[in-house]
């Protein structure tokens, strides 16, 4: 026994990547926005951030930072992680939303005779998208008519005149527990109301 001797055996596991972590996220436009992905392998997997089979980012560690100074409207859509190492791979797909306020886009003008109906629509695109508060305002009277993209008068009379605004409001709530933020749009609409010419009024004066 005193000459015995002991080696000591050192066994690594080498395993596939398993299914990367990644969260979908909702970004207002114009803000930041930080995609963090991570995947745990031995070999360390190296990570790969697609869109649409296109590669943004790449990274030979246990963790992918992809990093967006200013979110714009066409980063919205589904992305993918995938993980991979000599043993095999792992993908996993999320959504990323940017959030944007109501664009609204209506006729810049309308002609409509008096006692005709008048209907104008203005339409409305945002994200989230409908439900959102759509109102039309007339400033000349002060009238507010809503929750509607259709203005509809029955029958126009001339104090219908006028510009008509239609307004729009949604609620962006942002997924990184920042403060949601009201967003507005509106579009201005000139609407003339024509109408025949009244009792001709005559005025006489008096010679000297």
């Amino acid at each position: 026994l005193a000459n015995a001797t002991s080696n000591e055996l050192l066994i690594k596991v080498l395993y596939a990547p398993k299914l990367p972590r990644v969260a979908s996220q909702r970004a207002i436009a114009g803000s930041s926005v930080g995609i963090n992905c991570t995947a745990d392998a031995n070999p360390v997997a190296k990570l790969t951030l697609l869109k649409s089979n296109s590669t943004l980012s790449e990274a030979s560690q246990p963790t992918l930072l992809h990093s967006v100074p200013s979110a714009t409207r066409n980063l919205t859509g589904v992305y993918s992680c995938l993980a991979s190492n000599s043993i095999g791979s792992a993908r996993r797909d999320f959504s990323l939303t940017v959030l944007y306020p109501p664009a609204v886009q209506a006729p810049s003008s309308v002609t409509v005779r008096e006692g005709a109906s008048l209907q104008v629509g203005c339409n409305v695109e945002a994200e989230p998208p409908p439900p959102f508060t759509v109102n039309w305002r007339h400033p000349g009277s002060g009238r507010l008519l809503g929750n509607s993209s259709q203005l509809l008068i029955t029958a126009a009379a001339r104090t219908d005149a006028g510009e008509w605004t239609c307004e729009a409001q949604n609620l962006m709530s942002p997924s990184d527990g920042r403060e949601p933020r009201n967003g507005r749009g509106s579009a201005t609409v000139q609407v003339t109301v024509q109408y025949p010419p009244g009792m001709p009024v005559v005025a006489f004066t008096a010679g000297t």
